[in-house]
């Protein structure tokens, strides 16, 4: 009896640990996702003009079963709601971060640009606009 309330007492003690350690990992999975993003020029030149407005960095969640990235937000967050200005994707096996359209998640054609993409795409007028990306080109959506 003595024995068993011992090994017990180490299987808690040794799950405490376990738990303890996958939580550090993800925080950290997570602030270097977000320390990729908030290393865009477009995301420091966001930070430093939204300054008054609060602006944050955030992960809504985890990568999902159904996709393999982190969903990092950049908005401002002020007058008690968070305002989405840009949605990222980091890949955190690549280290590569995609800007994601969520806009067109149930549209047809792709949603997620890379970087070279969506740094040419957002001098076109047409990105403003409705549009979907098709093909790695950037296509306008009839109204």
């Amino acid at each position: 009896m003595k024995s068993l309330i011992c090994l017990l007492t180490v299987f808690i003690i040794a799950h405490g640990f376990i738990v303890k350690a996958q939580s550090t990992v993800k925080n950290r999975d997570e602030e270097w996702a977000m320390a990729k993003v908030n290393a865009l020029p477009e995301v420091k030149e966001f930070m430093l003009k939204q300054k008054k407005y609060k602006p944050v960095i955030m992960i809504p969640g985890d990568p999902e079963l159904t996709r393999k990235y982190y969903w990092v937000k950049v908005g401002v967050s002020n007058l008690g709601m968070f305002r989405t200005s840009d949605d990222f994707l980091v890949d955190p096996k690549t280290a590569e971060v995609y800007f994601w359209n969520i806009s067109l998640e149930f549209e047809a054609g792709d949603n997620i640009a890379t970087l070279k993409q969506w740094r040419r795409w957002r001098s076109d007028p047409r990105f403003w606009k409705p549009h979907t990306f098709k093909n790695g080109k950037l296509v306008a959506l009839a109204k």
